[in-house]
Order: structure tokens, then C-alpha cells, then sequence
């Protein structure tokens, strides 16, 4: 016997609430919520059953509707815009009780990849690095400067015969 029963008995008996709750030791406010509880009655089991198959149903409804392709996340979403006050976790867990299961995307495929034959590089220098054969050229600022002429040729030599 749980000691808010207890009181209950004493009170029938016609002891005043005071002297009950404090022989058994529990306050007067816990003593009244639980009456409050005890006198609604237990918990309907059959009815939050019957309401979570009917949530379940409606999950399958939508998850078809879909083409198959929803996951919890849609089904919330979607469940809630019908006026349902659901939490993810709870669709999740019903979606995965039912075996409802949305479609995962596949992982892209790698279509460009190297030659085998090609070089690796483990350098660490930059790429567009200048080619040390090939002088570096200066780009022009401005669009109206003259380009310069090319240098003249070296002078010859001319043969002392």
C-alpha cells in the first residue's frame, strides 16, 4: 500500500488531512496530486495504442503518396502541415518500428580521374610557376600605349680580309 493510499484510508476513517499526510510522511500537495491523478483514472493503453497505429497509417499514407522517396524529416513536416502535433523523434521511431524507410541518395560517382600513366606530383611549389626558358611578359595597363619596337640587332663584325 503506497503511502498516498494510506492517507486516503485514514481519511475515511475521519482523521482530518493534516495529521494522515504528516503520519505518512508526505506533504499535503503531493497527496492532492495524486488524488487529482489517481481519481482520473489509469492511463487509456488502448487508446494511445489505437491513436499511434492511426498516426502510423497515415505515415504510410504519405510516405506512398511520395513515391516511396520521404524520410522522417518530410513525414514531419508533412504530418504537421495536416494540423498533427508530432515530434521527429516519435515518426522516426514509427517509421522505423513499421519499417517505412525513405530513399538515401547514392554516393556521386568520380567520373574524371588521372591516367594511370600520368605523373604524380608530390611537390609543394605552385603550379603557375614562370618557366625559367621562357622570359615573363608585362601586361600593358592602359589600352592606348604604343607597343615598343623591337630592339635593332647586334652590330656585325666586319672581316678585316
Amino acid at each position: 500500500m503506497t503511502r498516498c493510499r494510506r492517507v486516503l484510508a485514514q481519511r475515511a476513517e475521519g482523521f482530518p488531512t493534516v495529521l494522515c499526510c504528516g503520519a505518512a510522511k508526505v506533504s499535503r500537495q503531493a497527496f492532492y496530486d495524486w488524488r487529482a491523478r489517481h481519481a482520473a483514472g489509469p492511463t487509456d493503453r488502448e487508446a494511445a495504442e489505437a491513436a499511434e497505429a492511426a498516426l502510423a497509417a497515415e505515415i504510410g499514407e504519405i510516405h506512398a503518396a511520395s513515391g516511396g522517396t520521404y524520410g522522417s524529416p518530410r513525414v514531419t513536416a508533412e504530418l504537421r502541415a495536416r494540423g498533427h502535433r508530432v515530434n521527429p523523434k516519435r515518426v522516426a521511431r514509427l517509421m522505423r518500428a513499421h519499417r517505412i524507410a525513405g530513399i538515401r541518395r547514392r554516393r556521386p560517382k568520380r567520373t574524371t580521374t588521372p591516367a594511370r600513366s600520368a605523373p604524380r606530383s608530390h611537390t609543394s611549389e605552385p603550379a603557375s610557376k614562370p618557366s625559367p626558358t621562357k622570359p615573363a611578359t608585362k601586361k600593358n595597363d592602359s589600352a592606348t600605349s604604343k607597343a615598343e619596337p623591337p630592339p635593332p640587332p647586334p652590330p656585325r663584325h666586319r672581316n678585316a680580309s
